[in-house]
């Protein structure tokens, strides 16, 4: 596929990965759908990429947050890629971690993805 005709949904588009991620993606004439908890950071983006983005604020390790990224993919016109960059991060040793901390991460990194990805399967299908 090449970059003009992608219409994707991109999570974790406020944080620095992200944000990397929608300037080379729009400089590549990409249309965008962008999923964040961080409505300032997308708001800036959005202001630099008026024509190409769209946004969602969510919540993705919330079932409500992945049904409005659903609703905003359906107004955006459908998708055909998604990037799933969202993730939390714990940067210590493993023994340092507590089990309230991996259950955060594993929630948000693996379950909150794989949860939103089956979610979108049939209007990703429909591409």
């Amino acid at each position: 596929m090449r970059l003009e005709q992608c219409r994707a949904l991109l999570t974790g588009a406020s944080g620095g990965i992200g944000q990397e991620m929608v300037e080379r993606l729009c400089a590549g004439g990409a249309r965008l759908l962008l999923v964040g908890r961080g409505s300032l950071a997308l708001q800036a983006l959005a202001r630099r990429h008026p024509d190409q983005v769209s946004l969602v604020c969510a919540d993705l390790t919330q079932h409500s947050g992945r049904l409005a990224v659903l609703e905003a993919a359906r107004r955006f016109g459908g998708i055909n890629c998604v990037i799933n960059a969202a993730g939390a991060n714990q940067f210590s040793l493993l023994e340092q971690q507590d089990e309230d901390a991996i259950a955060r991460l594993i929630g948000v990194n693996v379950t909150a993805t794989l949860q939103l990805t089956h979610l979108l399967l049939p209007l990703l299908r429909e591409q």
